[in-house]
């Protein structure tokens, strides 16, 4: 619990040390939807940030791209609700140098991923062993 508790705070401050003064008018909340699939995912920017939920067998699909002119370090942040475990499922990516898992604990996910520019990025988000919750999860792509 006091790992969940930590990782939860990094989290929030890393959004507010980041994001927040650095592009504060361009982060935005971006409401989740349903139906959502991989034809049509929750499309994000730098910065954006989402409460969606899971139902149980369904998948939460996302999709951001590097649109600066040169190479850059996002970071995923996928927190599950308390006591389930919501995972990236699959990370598929083109012209990116590098996906790397830098905490991955029941729960709480975060990866650094190296965009080149133009580089696109699909994210599926499912519930592992944990089943579902009524409550929502957050991610966040800094």
């Amino acid at each position: 619990m006091k790992k969940k508790l930590m990782a939860m705070l990094s989290t929030f401050i890393l959004v507010a040390v980041l994001v927040l003064p650095a592009s504060a008018s361009a982060a935005v909340y971006v409401p989740p939807f349903e139906p959502d699939s991989a034809s049509n995912p929750h499309i994000f920017s730098a910065g954006d940030w989402s409460f969606p939920t899971l139902t149980p067998g369904d998948k939460d699909y996302f999709k951001f791209t590097n649109t600066f002119s040169y190479t850059r370090t996002y970071t995923l942040i996928v927190d599950s609700p308390d006591g389930f475990n919501y995972v990236p499922g699959s990370i598929n990516a083109t012209g990116v140098q590098l996906i790397n898992p830098v905490v991955q604990e029941f729960g709480y996910y975060r990866y650094d991923i190296v965009c080149n520019p133009g580089a696109v990025v699909n994210i599926e988000i499912g519930a592992q062993i944990s089943g579902y919750s009524p409550n929502t999860y957050f991610i966040v792509i800094i």
